[in-house]
């Protein structure tokens, strides 16, 4: 009887507390449309995340619309990233460019760092990445970490401004303090890589941690393999597991790839392929070039999984878009007519793009076919050039091959 009482005065409440949602929400969308621009922000924040009111993107751009045409500069720059990422309304690029211009003109940080990335990306506007970096520039200035934070990638990419590696570091630690998470992973990495500052391990590890706390799901991947590798910390498979399992369950291929390694290797976890094979997939599909060659080499050896060539041949085509391996070894599949038509020319085109990306192994593929005339004309002097090329870039057949 007392529970069955407790149970009716919570139901009572919680229906109290909804009513009392309910009549707040519409107390702030009356003051909106009477012309109080902080209640259309309020009513658009409810709309935007379903606090006491169904989510509803299309009335919260309605309820920034408002606040807007009442002088709110930040209810405009908000606006414009609904019309920028169509969220609730249409796309469009040119309103979504005047309302950042205006609210950028009027000091809002996220609206000048919007507007950026609009420049850097050359969306509804010519790209420009010297324009995009000086509202970075201004963003960060009027105190927005991810305004820092882009300040801080362009310094260490080189893109809109020269490379500087002290300096990106610097805007990462600026960013890390304004709390933009993203620039405590790039200030860690920098820690870790010493790049721009003296490496420090331990100060990596611990903004690792924070990011990765934080949801930034790389930068769990990247404390995992600190944690693997014994750097900074004592080694631990284990939790090097649990980290990319984490990194990977977040969406970040890398980390998949990475817990697939370990199924592979049987490190932290009892070695199964098939749990190897299903992670490596999972990578690929998550767009890791690395985990598609991954995946191609256990069909194509038999790996884990029963061997099929066609398979293969698809997982390397997949993982060739950014991983030279994979390349390589579709050009292998190519020249020997496995899983694909034999095309000598194919494979020799695979084979310089491996090369030109810094595979060794595609330098010593590409030096076999010049060696042998097999596509190309016969070429000993090109060949052991590719070999030397091969060897300085890390491959072991290449080094042989210069040797004799």
């Amino acid at each position: 009887m007392v529970q069955r009482f407790v149970f009716i005065i919570v139901t009572i409440s919680l229906w109290a507390v909804t009513l009392n949602q309910a009549d707040a929400q519409l107390v702030s969308d009356l003051l909106c449309e009477q012309g109080n621009a902080e209640a259309c922000l309020e009513s658009a924040d409810a709309y935007q995340t379903g606090t006491g009111v169904p989510q509803n993107e299309g009335m919260a751009a309605v309820m920034l619309e408002r606040g807007c045409n009442y002088g709110d500069q930040w209810a405009c720059s908000t606006l414009g990233w609904h019309y920028h990422y169509g969220r609730g309304v249409p796309i469009d690029y040119a309103r979504a460019l005047a309302l950042y211009t205006d609210a950028c003109a009027a000091s809002m940080s996220r609206a000048c760092n919007n507007l950026g990335r609009m420049y850097e990306e050359g969306t509804g506007v010519v790209p420009n990445p010297s324009q995009a970096f000086m509202l970075y520039q201004q963003s960060c200035s009027l105190g927005d970490g991810r305004g820092c934070y882009n300040v801080g990638w362009g310094f260490s990419h080189g893109v809109g401004v020269m490379q500087n590696l002290v300096t990106a570091a610097a805007y990462f630690n600026t960013a890390c303090t304004l709390r933009d998470l993203e620039g405590c992973g790039q200030l860690a990495h920098a820690y870790a890589e010493g790049a721009g500052v003296s490496q420090d391990l331990n100060q990596a590890v611990t903004l690792f941690q924070e990011a990765c706390i934080g949801g930034i799901h790389w930068t769990c991947s990247n404390l995992g393999r600190m944690y693997e590798d014994g750097d900074g910390v004592a080694q631990d498979y284990l939790r090097a597991f649990g980290l990319y399992s984490q990194a990977c369950n977040g969406g970040y291929g890398l980390g998949c790839y990475n817990v697939g390694w370990l199924y592979q290797e049987g490190l932290g976890v009892i070695q199964d392929l098939d749990q190897a094979a299903a992670y490596f997939e999972l990578a690929c599909d998550s767009g890791e070039a690395s985990g598609c060659g991954r995946m191609g080499w256990m069909l194509n050896t038999g790996t884990g999984v029963a061997v099929d060539l066609v398979s293969a041949a698809d997982f390397y085509r997949r993982g060739c878009q950014d991983d030279p391996y994979s390349c390589n070894a579709l050009g292998m599949l190519y020249e020997a007519g496995q899983g694909v038509a034999l095309d000598l020319n194919q494979a020799r085109l695979l084979y310089e793009g491996a090369c030109n990306d810094g595979y060794g192994g595609g330098c010593y593929s590409l030096g076999l076919l010049y060696e042998s005339g097999r596509g190309v004309a016969y070429d000993t002097v090109r060949a052991a050039e590719l070999f030397r090329q091969g060897c300085a870039a890390g491959d072991a057949d290449a080094c042989q091959a210069v040797r004799y």
